[in-house]
């Protein structure tokens, strides 16, 4: 069964899951082990889509199509019908699941989409020539790749561009910044530690070369580095970088920007390591309603920072604040990377864990 999200709202808005016999198609198609569901969009969303993967803010739209699918938000021309229709899901499913169903095949359907667009635009470039335009698309479409853990796909995105560039331009130029400081952040997420820090390391050095010592751009490697030391317990390396950048965005942003808190609650993360959880509680509540007015209070990035208050509230022994927070984080994660995705994963093995301790 292919599901034709026919929209006039284009693909951040699909209509077909807001009509109940067509949530009951779906629910009947996904309960038969051989029947293969595929989501597919006409031509009009599918470029939709692509046309916006240049937009900054395309994942957090993705994510909330994702976060804002809910099949009890489905309409019919008869009541009836409906309630019929979702007494039958939840009872065999429950609402949940089913919408982590149809967010998995939306998101399979998104990765295919990219993928095609992606060898459509080599295809027309001759072999390792520079393309301005496949440069930042490829790099564009990582970050998507990079935020969805996606992460070989990701890599072998930035590698296109990183190749392009490093071919035309050399590897000293100021145009390898961003394929060297986005590669290693998916080698961050990949836990290949070493690697990461020498791409953050050459991305700093022509930083600093090409635009100085307070730039933006220094204050995000370094923020990133202090990240990379913090996972590798090297806690006096991770707090010396990581206030160099926040200096750099006060300076730039002022104490209440986004930008500022992020660099704040990396810091948390290391006084947390450290086991000054008085200190880390401390941030991290002045950190939580800026992401929540910023992102919303279901998005990814509130489910990872739900995530870190619930570890050091765990290890303060406070086991029952602890849950409600992870169990937050787990219906964001399960809801808009659904069930199988690493994070989610870990999360539910951090509350089985819990389990034990209440």
């Amino acid at each position: 069964i292919i599901c034709d999200y026919d929209s006039l709202h284009g693909w951040t808005k699909l209509e077909y899951i807001y009509r109940i016999w067509c949530i009951f198609e779906l629910f009947t198609a996904s309960q038969d082990d051989d029947c293969e569901v595929t989501i597919e969009m006409p031509s009009r969303e599918r470029k939709d889509f692509l046309d916006g993967v240049s937009d900054e803010g395309h994942i957090d739209k993705l994510f909330g199509v994702l976060s804002a699918t809910d099949v009890e938000n489905a309409e019919a021309s008869y009541e009836s019908d409906r309630t019929d229709i979702l007494n039958i899901v939840n009872k065999k499913t429950g609402y949940a699941k089913f919408n982590i169903t149809i967010n998995t095949l939306i998101r399979k359907w998104v990765i295919r989409l990219i993928e095609d667009a992606a060898h459509l635009k080599l295809e027309g470039v001759a072999d390792g020539e520079y393309d301005e335009d496949c440069v930042d698309f490829h790099s564009r479409v990582g970050v998507i790749f990079l935020e969805l853990g996606e992460y070989n796909l990701a890599i072998d995105m930035y590698n296109v561009a990183l190749e392009m560039v490093e071919k035309e331009f050399g590897c000293d130029h100021d145009k390898m910044y961003y394929p060297l400081a986005s590669i290693a952040g998916v080698l961050t997420g990949q836990g290949k530690y070493e690697e990461a820090l020498n791409n953050h390391a050459k991305a700093l050095t022509i930083v600093e070369n090409k635009w100085g010592s307070d730039d933006e751009r220094l204050a995000l490697i370094l923020y990133n580095m202090g990240d990379v030391y913090r996972m590798q317990d090297e806690y006096d390396k991770a707090i010396d970088v990581l206030n160099r950048a926040l200096a750099i965005q006060k300076e730039k942003h002022g104490q209440d920007h986004m930008k500022t808190a992020d660099t704040l609650l990396i810091i948390a993360n290391v006084l947390n390591g450290q086991g000054k959880y008085e200190e880390v509680m401390e941030k991290y509540q002045l950190v939580l309603p800026i992401y929540e007015k910023e992102y919303g209070s279901d998005h990814v990035y509130v489910a990872a920072l739900l995530n870190k208050i619930a570890g050091t509230l765990k290890n303060q022994g406070k086991y029952k604040d602890a849950m409600e927070k992870y169990n937050r984080c787990l219906a964001i994660y399960e809801k808009v990377y659904g069930i199988y995705h690493a994070e989610t994963i870990r999360t539910r093995n951090n509350i089985e864990i819990l389990k034990n301790k209440i």
